[in-house]
């Protein structure tokens, strides 16, 4: 399965946004990143068709789940796979900016040996993702 990414903030930080709303003006705005260098901010911008030239500063923590947290309380504008955020997104605690940007950044394979039984809640959960897979 394809790992995707979309930006996401809290209502309270979108509100912030001017009127366009266009996914050029994240770059305004605190940028919360995962990773030091930001590899999937500039895929996110490569994608969008700018490049990455942070405006409003960036804040980087060490897992995805740290900055979420921080997405959530309201620091800056995150990025995570709908799938990962979607009790967060159907409560409204995030809002999705540019739900039809969502480029990929990784990929996930199930690999296990063939007499190995696969519980059956976690291949359901998995099934549910909205997700390609790769070919």
């Amino acid at each position: 399965m394809v790992d995707r990414t979309i930006a996401v903030s809290s209502p309270q930080l979108f509100s912030s946004l001017s009127a366009g709303r266009e996914p050029g003006q994240v770059l305004d705005l605190p940028l919360l990143l995962d990773t030091a260098d930001g590899w999937s901010w500039h895929r996110w911008c490569e994608c969008a068709g700018f490049a990455f030239e942070p405006r409003g500063g960036t804040l980087v923590f060490d897992t995805d789940e740290a900055a979420i947290d921080a997405c959530i309380s309201g620091l800056g504008v995150g990025q995570a796979n709908p799938s990962f955020v979607e009790r967060e997104l159907r409560s409204g605690q995030l809002l999705a900016l540019s739900p039809t940007l969502a480029p990929i950044v990784g990929a996930y394979e199930i690999a296990k040996a063939q007499s190995a039984r696969l519980p059956q809640g976690f291949f359901e959960w998995l099934s549910r993702w909205d997700l390609p897979t790769l070919a």
